[in-house]
């Protein structure tokens, strides 16, 4: 109520339409890959949009725009709890919402499509809009912010499933991996040994570059696709009373060779001093017969378990017990037979007294 000179008039009330940008959230530093052309995974800026003043039926308008050139950035854009009415959100990073109330907020996101610059100036920027659409200027409001973008390629790692890669000191998950990195050195490692189960592993054989370590350092200047190469093996166990060739690991189709050194070897302990024999009988698996020969082969598709099979040989000890019996028996029964040597000393004594007197 408003009273000039006596006379009273009322004034309507006039609110000022206007916006505010808060809570924005957005990546620091990005990584773009020249061979993609693209960022992975693409960086999303999120905001909180307020405004006030607004009438039935208008619109509520928000994007992100380069500001070296004022155009809107390329990508996607989603809205809550309105929903993007235009189907510019599948275009670009940008949304319109309808306006239900005078005054009200909003939470945007948009996910950021464009060939960003090495220093990416942008902003977002929020205004109303008529029912015709027509911008209200002076409801707009804006929030600039940077991402520095390092340029990066694609690095591709084929390895087996489950073989692990590491890349400058990081893990990676499991089996073959692409990784954007920046340009220039990186440390790739993979394991020499992967131990599948007990009967089974991969050693590592050389990458498809000729490089035989599992350790190399890789220069990124292109986009680069490595593959490790990994041989299976399996075990080959040896089981013998005497030491002959000793257990090991085998490439998968090698033919694993086995051998004793002699056919046969001395018993230990009295029966070795007595001339006691192991003879070797032959090479055995699972108690069929592999071979009898003193050398032997098998093919490694597979774990294999060889038992060496020998048999006691007592000829020379039982021949030596026999003979030692039959000389202590010999012995015996000569001393028995022999006849008693008789004193006759003490009787010629008795005689020459008798003559004596």
């Amino acid at each position: 109520m408003l009273i000039i000179l006596g006379l009273s008039c009322t004034i309507p009330s006039v609110l000022a339409q206007q916006t505010n940008i808060s809570d924005v959230h957005y990546p620091n530093t990005i990584q773009y890959d020249l061979e993609t052309a693209s960022t992975f995974p693409s960086p999303t800026v999120t905001a909180t949009i307020t405004y006030d003043g607004a009438q039935s039926g208008y619109y509520l308008q928000v994007g992100v725009f380069q500001l070296d050139d004022g155009s809107l950035v390329k990508g996607s854009a989603s809205a809550s709890p309105e929903k993007c009415v235009q189907n510019t959100s599948e275009t670009y990073a940008a949304c319109t919402v309808p306006v239900n109330m005078s005054s009200g907020t909003g939470e945007f996101s948009f996910e950021l499509h464009s060939r960003p610059k090495k220093l990416w100036d942008l902003a977002i920027v929020a205004i109303l809009a008529n029912n015709s659409l027509g911008i209200l200027d002076d409801s707009e409001s804006d929030f600039s912010f940077t991402i520095n973008v390092n340029v990066a390629l694609t690095l591709q790692i084929t390895v087996p499933n489950p073989v692990t890669v590491t890349i400058d000191g990081i893990n990676q998950s499991q089996g073959s991996i692409s990784i954007s990195l920046v340009t220039g050195s990186h440390n790739v490692t993979v394991p020499e040994i992967v131990q599948l189960d007990n009967n089974t592993r991969l050693i590592f054989a050389g990458w498809s570059d000729g490089v035989t370590s599992a350790n190399r350092t890789v220069s990124l200047n292109h986009y680069l696709n490595l593959e490790a190469t990994y041989i299976h093996q399996y075990p080959l166990t040896i089981e013998s009373s005497i030491p002959v060739t000793e257990s090991g690991w085998y490439d998968q189709g090698a033919n694993a060779t086995f051998s004793v050194t002699s056919r046969t070897q001395p018993m230990v302990g009295i029966m070795g001093l007595l001339g006691g024999r192991l003879e070797f009988q032959g090479w055995y698996e699972n108690d069929h017969l592999i071979t009898s020969s003193r050398t032997g082969s098998i093919q490694m598709d597979a774990s294999h378990s060889i038992q060496a099979h020998w048999y006691a040989n007592y000829a020379i000890p039982t021949a030596l017990l026999i003979s030692a019996l039959i000389l202590l028996t010999y012995m015996i029964l000569s001393h028995k037979d022999r006849p008693h040597r008789l004193n006759v000393r003490p009787r010629a004594r008795r005689k020459a007294r008798m003559i004596s007197s």
